[in-house]
């Protein structure tokens, strides 16, 4: 009984009965499909595959840009964002609603007396004339310092001003001056 013997061609090895592609580097995380060529997988890149997407790439070759917001991060597979403790959204775009914060905006907030409460870490930052983890205390009169917060922004204590998403402090002290404006016009400089 005869064996059937395939001749393949350069860049070809036999394989049992058909002639594949033999590729010089490992195709570590893709498979070789042409002499010397590998096909990634999605969230590789490389001749071998070897190297994994940049945080702004995604996808097969690493060919799609990632639409994530507000430092999130993107899988190199899926591209789905995954939000850092305050935001949600498809792209991380939307700010924790009101009265929420964390991972996912899953934790409620436990600021009284309108204390202003930190979208990511759920700290709460005391109006004028209160004081404590939860702005439940009243202050006594040492700890009531005034301050020119602008913007809805609230005084800290101690002249600072704690100022609300998109709003910068331009300068600390008792006139802590703040605005987008400035902000854009640092940005430009």
């Amino acid at each position: 009984m005869y064996r059937r013997r395939y001749c393949c061609c350069p860049g070809y090895y036999e394989s049992g009965e058909a002639c594949v592609p033999h590729c010089t580097k490992e195709c570590v995380h893709g498979r070789c499909v042409a002499p010397d060529r590998c096909q990634c997988e999605k969230g590789w890149r490389g001749d071998d595959c070897s190297s994994s997407c940049d945080a702004k790439h995604w996808g097969p070759g690493c060919g799609r840009e990632c639409k994530c917001e507000n430092g999130a991060l993107c899988d190199p597979v899926s591209g789905a964002c995954q939000c850092p403790p305050g935001f949600i959204g498809l792209f991380c775009e939307d700010v924790c609603p009101a009265g929420t914060f964390g991972k996912r905006c899953q934790q409620r907030c436990k600021c009284k007396n309108g204390g202003l409460c930190d979208k990511a870490t759920g700290e709460c930052t005391c109006r004028n004339g209160t004081t404590g983890t939860f702005c439940e205390k009243t202050c006594k009169k040492r700890c009531q310092t005034r301050c020119s917060c602008q913007n809805e922004g609230y005084c800290k204590g101690k002249g600072i001003c704690a100022c609300p998403s998109g709003w910068t402090v331009r300068s600390q002290g008792p006139t802590g001056i703040w605005s987008r404006f400035l902000k854009r016009l640092d940005s430009l400089l």
